[in-house]
Order: C-alpha cells, then sequence, then structure tokens
C-alpha cells in the first residue's frame, strides 16, 4: 500500500542521539510492515532520484542545522506529507564560544550562523505538515521563538530509549567492573559522558567535583568524550582543559576517548554516579536513561528534559536550574548515606523507564503519520 511507504531522510551517520533515535524508528517501522527507504548522507540527485522512483506517503526528515534547504524545498513539489523531527533547536545550538580570547570575526560568525538557522528552521516547520518534538521541554523551548507561536501543526511527543540488550545493570559487584576497567577497586567513580559540545555544560561538573574531591578523597571524575573527533568543538575542548586547570582537580580526573557504546556501558555499570549538567538546549538526554538502565544513579539540574525523566525523587537527584551549589550538597548527602539507603532512593529515580521504550515512541510517530495521511 501506498499509505506504507516511507522515506525516512536523515543528515549524515554520526555517533550520537540523533543516529540512535534514526536507526531504531526505523527498525520498528519495518516490524510494523511500514516499507521505509532511509537515506543519510545523501545529496540533492540522489534524493531526486529517490524520490522520481517510488511512490511515498510520508518523508520524514531528521536534520540539523547545516542541512541544505534546497533538499526540502524541492521534495514539497511533490506534494508528500512531511514530517519533521525537530532532533535540536538550530538557533539555540549556536552558542558563543567561552574561551574569552576568541576574537570578534568568531561572534559576528555566530550572530549570522544563528539567525540564519533560526529562519531556516521557521520556514521548514511553516512548510511541514506535522512535528515531532523530543519532550515537553522542547516543544516549549519552540513556542519561545520569534515567530515560532504562529505554527500550528499536528505534532507528538517522541521519547527517547535504550537499547535493553546493551544497556542494563550489572550482573557482578561494582568493584568487580572497576577492576576490568584499570580501576582501582574501592575508589568512587563520578560519571559525565556525552559530544564535545557547549549545550553539555562539562565545567558544572567540575566545579561540582571540586567542592566533593576534599570531602571524599576516594573519588574520582571520568568524563568520556565521544563521537567524531572532526565534528568537535575545538574551542570549547581547549575551554574543557583550561577549567580542569582552574578547579585544581587535574590529579583526580580522566578525560576519554574513542569509547564505543559496548565499552561505556561498562563505565556506567561500574561508576557510583553520573551527571548530567545540561543547563540548557537538551531536547531529550538519552544518555541520562542509558546510565539510569545500567544501574548508576543520576543527578542533574531541574532543566532541559530531566524533569520528564526523573519523575520520581526529583528532590534527591535534580537541583534547581543555574544552582550548582545545591547540586553540590545533593550529591555530598546522597555519597553520606549507607549502601542500602543509596539504592533505595536509586530504585525510585528508576522506577520511570517502563514509560520509555522505542514501540511506545514509534506508535507516536505512526498515528501522526495516520493523522496526517487522514486528513489529505
Amino acid at each position: 500500500m501506498q499509505s506504507k511507504n516511507i522515506l525516512f531522510v536523515h543528515q549524515h551517520k554520526h555517533v550520537g542521539g540523533g543516529q540512535v533515535y534514526v536507526n531504531n524508528l526505523v527498525k520498528q517501522l519495518r516490524k510494523k510492515d511500514f516499507k521505509v527507504t532511509l537515506l543519510q548522507d545523501t545529496t540533492l540527485n540522489e534524493l531526486l532520484k529517490v524520490l522520481l522512483t517510488r511512490k511515498y506517503s510520508t518523508i520524514i526528515w531528521c536534520i540539523i542545522g547545516s542541512f541544505d534547504l534546497k533538499k526540502f524545498l524541492i521534495s514539497k513539489l511533490f506534494r508528500i506529507k512531511n514530517i519533521q523531527i525537530t532532533i535540536n533547536i538550530w538557533s539555540l545550538d549556536v552558542v558563543l564560544p567561552k574561551l574569552e580570547h576568541i576574537a570578534f570575526r568568531h561572534k559576528l560568525k555566530y550572530i549570522l550562523t544563528k539567525t540564519n538557522r533560526w529562519f531556516k528552521q521557521l520556514l521548514i516547520l511553516k512548510l511541514s505538515d506535522g512535528i515531532a518534538y523530543l519532550s515537553q521541554y522542547e516543544k516549549k523551548a519552540f513556542s519561545k521563538l520569534l515567530f515560532y507561536k504562529t505554527i500550528n501543526k499536528p505534532s507528538t511527543i517522541i521519547y527517547g530509549a535504550v537499547d535493553n540488550q546493551l544497556f542494563q545493570n550489572y550482573e557482578i559487584t561494582k568493584n568487580q567492573l572497576k577492576n576490568s576497567l584499570g580501576i582501582k577497586p574501592g575508589n568512587k567513580i563520578l560519571l559525565v559522558a556525552g559530544r564535545v559540545s557547549q549545550r553539555k555544560n562539562y565545567e558544572d561538573a567540575f566545579y561540582v567535583f571540586s567542592k566533593l574531591k576534599n570531602a571524599f578523597p576516594n573519588l574520582y571524575l571520568y568524563l568520556i568524550l565521544v563521537g567524531e573527533r572532526k565534528l568537535a568543538d575545538s574551542s570549547y575542548l581547549n575551554f574543557i582543559f583550561e577549567k580542569v586547570s582552574t578547579f585544581q582537580i587535574g590529579s583526580k580526573t580522566r578525560i576519554l576517548t574513542g569509547i564505543n557504546h559496548p565499552q561505556i556501558v561498562k563505565y556506567f555499570q561500574a561508576a557510583d554516579l553520573f551527571i548530567l549538567p545540561s543547563k540548557e538546549y537538551e531536547t531529550f538526554g538519552l544518555i541520562t536513561l542509558e546510565a539510569i538502565s545500567c544501574g548508576c544513579p543520576t543527578f542533574g539540574y531541574i532543566a532541559c528534559a530531566n524533569p520528564e525523566i526523573i519523575t520520581k525523587g526529583v528532590n534527591i537527584f535534580l537541583a534547581p536550574s543555574h544552582n550548582d551549589n545545591i547540586l553540590v550538597a545533593k550529591i555530598k548527602q546522597f555519597l553520606e548515606l549507607p549502601e542500602k539507603r543509596q539504592q533505595l532512593l536509586f530504585n525510585e529515580e528508576r522506577k520511570n523507564l517502563a514509560k520509555f521504550s522505542w514501540g511506545k515512541t514509534t506508535q507516536k510517530l505512526i498515528d501522526l503519520i495516520n493523522e496526517l495521511s487522514s486528513s489529505t
């Protein structure tokens, strides 16, 4: 049936949350008998060839700010229903470099890029037939942008989920896991992980750790940087190293790169705590679900989509946004508790995990596809 033919356009294949969404949505759609053509790293000519040789009822776009607008505009000529997955807010994702010595020309480039991406995403959402947001936080953030309130399209929320076969609780003790990773058994690990991106706000985790390290001499900070080096924000990477020195935490901080998903699972399982220090721009936060699924108590701010993920034990694990001292106090209080009490509190935090599954998420997307089909 034509209604079962879907073209899924993903801007480029990469390591990150966007790719996880694409892989799992395509897999689940195919399980439900949709015929899905997936295009990644596709040229305009390749897109045209696909559109001319097969009929599609829906195009699902999962694209970012550097996307070639011509591809989207030309696809509109084929009168196919378009759904935009807002993997991030392009204009908010453009942030000023944090290093103070960055030249004026970089600031000018920031202003021009921000304006360009704001306009481009506004135009695409205006021309789309439906929108799939990643969280209520993201939907609300869009509504605050200039002129975005005028966008009134059928929409849905498609929360992320985890691969339960990969991200799961450990079957051996944490000390055994630490030993297998070359970490001294008995040391406590505070883990932070993600791509090299300013919105990750790693410097807050450094500040928190600097306030904890003296109270807990066997506590160490591990920062795992994932993703392709060629996509890394080199300015922010330099800023990270600068802050490690500023907070005088170098002797107890380990920064790791080149860690793949199966390997990062072991670090999640071995860690005693995980921090998601993002304060804004984090449209969902798959890594929070991954850490909790692996049995790692997770802390952060009442910001972004955190309150949608951590609905139980909010007062224990989340601090008011922009108040890192309260976050310090919450982690300190947790670490001072007996292990059995820590486990009881963590059991509350993980109670919400059942809400997130790729099956449920895909059904939300299918419901939107059907709603658009019935309005033809």
